[in-house]
């Protein structure tokens, strides 16, 4: 192998390794952004979970109150 051909041959390996650093740093970017959207997703879940259950006990209340407002104005007869 001449002294040419060795030194293209160094140069176009060096050039697949660059962009196989770039990939490699294209694909941490993705996996972070990944993780990150993972994670906003849950806690969106949480915060929607807590606000449905904060409606259930509103609700609860409600209909207990109205029962009562409603045993006062027509008390069960026994």
């Amino acid at each position: 192998m001449g002294h040419d051909s060795a030194k293209k041959q160094r140069t176009s390996e060096l050039g697949n390794s660059t962009d196989s650093t770039a990939c490699l740093e294209v694909l941490q970017k993705m996996n972070v952004h990944k993780g990150i959207l993972i994670k906003g997703e849950e806690e969106w879940r949480q915060d929607f979970k807590a606000k449905v259950e904060v409606e259930k006990q509103k609700e609860s209340l409600f209909v207990v109150k109205g029962f009562a407002r409603h045993e006062k104005l027509m008390p069960c007869s026994k």
